[in-house]
């Protein structure tokens, strides 16, 4: 099969070319019609964060967007929000913001329903805007026409900063600048490898051509569902590394072919029978290892395979039609410019092999003894998710975090949701049954502040917005979402409560993702297992690879829990 595709590809070189031209051609022109779609919401079916989100949407539907700040600041030394003119400024805004296409409503905080929004100091305080459009779907445009129509504010001095999705849409970036010093570090390796500019170049262009299919591939299937911003960056990585790495393999077989006798096209197919098969096999345990994220059972976890396994499809497709075309159009430029000597005496790596294979058992006890010690860290390895905190300083969605956690407290980043569904309706939020909840609420440990609990207009629904004293990230703030869950609400309430917000459906997605591990991972393993035992026929193989890929993987995790953990 692999020789038929190979001698095909070679024997029509430019059709080839011209119809993966043709492809990115039309990818490019899809996404600069249809844009790019990330959003940063996370999903965890049946899990108690996911049931509060759910409950608080039937019972108290509101915009498809949610609440976004748009945090308003002075400054230490300017004047109080709470000023006449500072008052009318941004009331003016607020009207200007509202006759902006896709803003629903506005919240000042001086309407009844932003009371708590402006900072005891006075200095900063904080707009709600709604919109008709999903969080996914905010563009930088829409942020910056929003942003714009708050120039009454801007003029009185104030400074405007878009928080939430607002935010994410104008800091999504490009990964750009990854691709650039990743192509860059390649290059330099590839010149000292091959010794020639046209070998060396090779490899970069067919990983450059990989992500220059898979990207818009990755960014249009955001509109068909949650793909996060990161998906595209570890498509990048991923796909750039793959692309090169297996464009490598192929390229070295193919230039040692002319030393046997063989022609440049039968050198191209040769090259696909042999070292393509193996990148076939490669690629394909390679999907395999990013399939088995399914077994996460999160939607967030799907995505996160996805975008990698498009991008390895792509870097397959590529090498296995693309580069034999290429080979073959490249012919003798990619021969090594001066053929090695021959030498019964090994060198360099070779030198290195024959001193492993005369004390095989000591070295592997010193390797496998080293690669123990770099993966005892990660037995304290704990699970987390990045918020705007993370963010590079500078950045929109940052100084919104910053200041919003300066002004009101670490915790009002990452407020939590609590809701309560009553087995009969109250007539008001001063049912017993509702203030029993409030003033245990209260007394928790770890609550800074508790807003005033909102009854549904059936009665059947209470919800309270609760703000921690820690940051969403910090473990105390989990530590509070588990006693709430298990000690403070199972207590004082006769309906069905649930903990919700974006601390606790981290906190949700940690115990989903550490409860979950051993079964990917396993799953990795035997997978990676059955096709090397397909590829190679020896079980001892098999075995042996999937022995290797696991000390390897914890010493990995060894060293990035000791390093940034």
């Amino acid at each position: 099969m692999f020789t038929a595709l190979g001698r095909w590809c070679a024997r029509r070189p430019k059709r080839v070319v011209a119809a993966w031209l043709l492809l990115v051609a039309a990818l490019v022109m899809a996404v600069g019609v249809l844009g790019r779609a990330t959003t940063e919401a996370v999903s965890i079916p049946g899990s108690d964060s996911q049931a509060a989100h759910d409950v608080a949407a039937r019972a108290f539907p509101g915009s498809a967007s949610g609440k976004q700040p748009l945090v308003l600041h002075t400054g230490g030394t300017g004047a109080l929000l709470t000023s006449p003119n500072a008052t009318t400024a941004i009331q003016q805004a607020a009207k200007a913001m509202a006759q902006v296409p896709h803003v629903v409503a506005v919240t000042t905080p001086y309407d009844s329903a932003g009371k708590g929004s402006i900072s005891s100091d006075g200095h900063t305080a904080y707009l709600s805007v709604e919109l008709d459009v999903t969080g996914r779907d905010i563009t930088a445009d829409l942020t910056n026409r929003v942003v714009a129509a708050a120039a009454p504010a801007s003029a009185a001095g104030i400074e405007v900063t878009p928080g939430g999705n607002l935010a994410a849409a104008v800091d999504k970036g490009s990964v750009g600048h990854s691709e650039a010093i990743g192509l860059a570090a390649a290059f330099a390796v590839l010149v000292l490898t091959f010794g020639g500019l046209v070998a060396a170049g090779l490899p970069l262009l067919l990983g450059v051509l990989g992500l220059g299919i898979s990207l818009p591939v990755v960014g249009l299937l955001g509109h068909l569902m949650d793909m996060p911003s990161a998906g595209e960056t570890i498509a990048a990585m991923i796909g750039l590394g793959v692309g090169i790495d297996y464009t490598l393999f192929c390229l070295t077989r193919f230039r040692e072919l002319p030393a046997t006798g063989a022609g440049v096209e039968d050198a191209a197919v040769r090259t696909t029978a042999g070292s393509g098969k193996s990148v076939a096999f490669a690629g394909s345990a390679v999907i395999a290892a990013l399939a088995a994220l399914a077994l996460g059972g999160l939607p967030l976890l799907y995505a996160l395979a996805l975008a990698p396994g498009v991008a390895v499809l792509a870097a397959l497709a590529v090498n296995l039609t693309l580069l034999p075309a290429l080979l073959t159009l490249l012919g003798r430029r990619l021969a090594p410019k001066k053929p090695r000597a021959t030498t019964d005496r090994p060198s360099g790596w070779g030198r290195i092999a024959e001193l492993v294979a005369a004390k095989p058992w000591p070295l592997l006890l010193a390797g496998l003894t080293l690669l123990g010690a770099l993966a005892v860290p990660a037995t304290r390895l704990t699970f987390g998710q990045l918020d705007a905190g993370n963010n590079a300083a500078g950045t929109v969605s940052r100084t919104a975090y910053d200041q919003l956690a300066t002004a009101f407290g670490p915790g009002t980043n990452g407020t939590l949701l609590i809701t309560d569904s009553l087995p009969t309706a109250a007539a008001d939020p001063s049912d017993p049954r509702i203030t029993t909840v409030t003033q245990a609420l209260h007394a928790t440990s770890g609550v800074a502040a508790l807003g005033a609990p909102q009854l549904s207009s059936d009665g059947r629904t209470v919800r309270w917005q609760l703000t921690p004293t820690t940051a969403p990230t910090d473990p105390a703030t989990s530590a509070l979402v588990h006693r709430l869950r298990e000690q403070t609400l199972p207590l004082v309430t006769v309906g069905s409560t649930h903990v919700g917000g974006a601390p606790a459906a981290q906190a949700d997605l940690n115990d989903r993702i550490a409860r979950r591990m051993p079964l990917v991972v396993g799953f990795v393993l035997l997978v990676a297992g059955l096709l090397l035992l397909l590829a190679f026929r020896s079980p001892i193989v098999a075995a042996k690879a999937a022995v290797m890929n696991l000390v390897s993987v914890a010493a990995a995790y060894g060293v990035l829990t000791a390093v940034f953990q």
